[in-house]
């Protein structure tokens, strides 16, 4: 069975990452879908958006992962 890129989604939860997030993003095929959750306060999410203005969802929560994990309710 061949995995394609379409069938492949990558999560990566992000903060304050301007720094990195251009590397990072140039390491993800376009074809694969990723789904950024960010908590930050510098331009991480405007570099996500366009960098990978396609197949790229980007949430903006400003809690913990666990917390985005669990849609903002803090329960586990």
């Amino acid at each position: 069975m061949a995995i394609h890129p379409g069938d492949l989604t990558v999560v990566v939860p992000t903060r304050n990452e301007e720094r990195n997030i251009g590397n990072f993003l140039g390491s993800i095929p376009d074809g694969i879908r990723l789904v950024v959750v960010d908590a930050s306060t510098d331009s991480t999410p405007d570099i996500v958006s366009r960098a990978r203005p396609h197949y790229t969802t980007l949430i903006r929560y400003p809690g913990t992962v666990t917390e985005a994990r669990l849609g903002g309710s803090g329960r586990g």
